[in-house]
């Protein structure tokens, strides 16, 4: 190696002189010691990699301490580090800062896609270096910056360094989706499992708890603040180990499919190998592969499709939420599901109206469907929902919870647990202050998804001021709605005629007004009441629909894995 090198006089050479000419040297600057570093780096902490780390260590050290006038200013080694990117090697960034200090003038490093596998990289701190009087001489190449062809080398090994790190990161994409094909998991750190020597995942039961309580409450109607709040308060540490709860992070909870003992591989992908550019992989860009029952769930099933279900409904990104009732609710006229959309009023105001045929593109209502601009407000279902349960007698309730047929026992059942916890609501509130088994007064509180998916077959109105249930026990009811004002109404027929009315009492007085469904609009502003009612029917049109979307990846079919619940296993 010492043959090769000259920035720092290993090998002079001196050219012919002529008689009348001599040399001067600076005697104090020929004797000075030379500062050498040496640069090592492996890109895995796999042991053989770590040896490797040592034995350049020791290769380095020895040919510094068998040159005259070397001093070795410092060994700086990365262990387990990528070569595409300085981001993370802070033993290279600490002999840059160094070199900068003037600790070091000259860097000895093994190989070019040691220093760096980053063409960029390597030009730019060999240039940086440079400025600070330090030349860096690689041993593979036999290259030292210091000499003025140096550069012009430098970029076309540095070159085949970087398509070397994209050759091996392509070999070691196709190895990994062999695995995955095969079944076999990339395990990270999981909340909730820990890994054994085996490779088996085991639950961790504390943290199995706070998962379980994490998608109960969710399911039952809180949000993610609250659910957050909650946890804070009982002080319980995050997912990090942290005091504070974040809703991203307990939104990851619920979208994680390993709570439920299945394995989704390749949720994300690195694009670029050079610039370390990761992308979410939900789209399946890339063919995912997906596992079931690869080690033991927490959560059930049930639960977790319900708060996938529940999550897609709530999501403003896809336009107006349709929590709770998509898919319970049907038009009228068509039998399409209903739609939820927001009306242009002050206290935006939501309501349900004809979704007419499902399209995977938003497309406005009026494109959709020809039934009539007709919306039905949330509050309105909300409380010919209660009313209709208020209705059923719990004796009859019970007599079918005792029957053998288990699915309609168990809906009969949860009716029973609504009614009772409505009562308790309602009564904790000052509401109630008789605690007859079918007795449901002052009723607010909101109607949830879990109710509905554990209760109701589906809903439906015969007249707009009918609603009918077809609950899961086998019952049927139909209750009233009772609008209490003219721009409530689902669909009125509007009009403008002469009416009588009484006013102050006894005086008759004939006036032209608007007439809703036959009741004229004496009080209040009348035009401003039926300007609403045009207002909300004309946005109920140009409403964009988007269906919730609950997203399931494609599942290909891998050899010897059960890749889904009606699905017998490959051979």
């Amino acid at each position: 190696m010492s043959k090769q090198m000259n920035a720092k006089g290993l090998k002079s050479t001196q050219s012919t002189l002529a008689n009348d000419v001599r040399i001067i040297e600076n005697q104090q600057e020929t004797e000075a010691e030379i500062k050498v570093a040496a640069y090592c780096r492996v890109s895995t902490n796999l042991e053989i990699q770590k040896k490797s780390l040592d034995t350049q260590m020791a290769a380095f050290s020895k040919v510094i301490g068998e040159h005259p006038g070397w001093v070795l200013a410092g060994i700086y080694a990365d262990r387990g580090i990528s070569g595409t990117s300085v981001r993370h090697r802070e033993e290279f960034k600490r002999m840059i800062e160094d070199a900068k200090a003037g600790k070091i003038q000259y860097i000895l490093v093994k190989s070019i896609s040691r220093f760096s596998r980053n063409t960029v990289d390597v030009l730019a701190y060999v240039r940086e270096l440079k400025t600070y009087g330090v030349s860096v001489y690689f041993e593979k190449e036999k290259l030292d910056t210091g000499n003025a062809v140096s550069e012009f080398l430098l970029s076309i090994f540095a070159a085949s360094a970087q398509e070397e790190i994209i050759s091996l990161s392509n070999n070691e994409k196709v190895g990994r989706r062999m695995r995955y094909a095969a079944g076999i998991d990339q395990w990270t750190h999981i909340y909730g499992y820990r890994r054994m020597e085996d490779g088996t995942w085991v639950v961790e039961p504390e943290e199995a708890k706070i998962i379980r309580r994490v998608y109960e409450e969710y399911v039952s109607g809180r949000s993610l603040p609250e659910i957050c709040e909650g946890l804070m308060k009982d002080g319980i540490p995050s997912t990090g180990g942290k005091k504070t709860w974040a809703p991203k992070s307990t939104a990851d909870i619920l979208h994680n499919e390993k709570y439920i003992g299945d394995l989704r591989m390749q949720k994300s992908y690195i694009s670029d190998p050079i610039q370390h550019i990761k992308v979410n992989n939900r789209d399946a860009k890339l063919k995912q592969y997906y596992r079931e029952n690869h080690h033991t769930p927490i959560v059930d099933r049930h639960s977790y499709e319900m708060a996938q279900m529940i999550s897609a409904m709530k999501d403003f990104h896809r336009g107006s939420a349709q929590y709770p009732y998509y898919g319970f609710l049907k038009c009228p006229i068509c039998g399409q599901n209903m739609i939820r959309c927001q009306l242009p009023r002050n206290n935006h105001t939501f309501a349900w109206t004809c979704g007419g045929t499902a399209t995977k593109k938003g497309d406005l209502r009026k494109q959709r469907t020809a039934c009539p601009p007709y919306y039905i407000l949330d509050a309105y279902i909300d409380e010919a929902f209660w009313n209709a349960l208020k209705s059923i007698e719990a004796d009859d309730l019970m007599a079918i919870a005792n029957r053998a047929d288990s699915e309609k026992a168990a809906a009969a059942n949860a009716m029973l647990q609504l009614k009772s916890m409505a009562v308790k609501k309602a009564q904790a509130a000052g509401r109630v202050h008789t605690m007859g088994s079918n007795y449901i007064a002052g009723i607010d509180h909101a109607v949830e998804y879990k109710n509905l998916c554990d209760t109701v077959q589906n809903i439906s109105f015969p007249q707009w001021t009918l609603l009918k249930i077809d609950w899961k026990c086998g019952i049927t009811t139909s209750t009233t709605i009772e609008y209490k004002k003219a721009a409530d109404m689902p669909y009125p027929k509007i009009t403008r005629e002469e009416v009588e009315h009484t006013i102050r009492g006894t005086q008759k007085c004939v006036m032209e007004t608007y007439v809703v469904n036959g009741v004229p609009l004496i009080k209040g502003c009348p035009d401003r009441q039926i300007e609403g009612i045009m207002n909300a029917r004309e946005a109920v049109q140009n409403t964009t629909i988007l269906e919730p979307l609950v997203y399931e990846p494609p599942v290909p079919r891998v050899y010897g894995i059960k890749t889904s619940r009606n699905m017998e296993e490959t051979t």
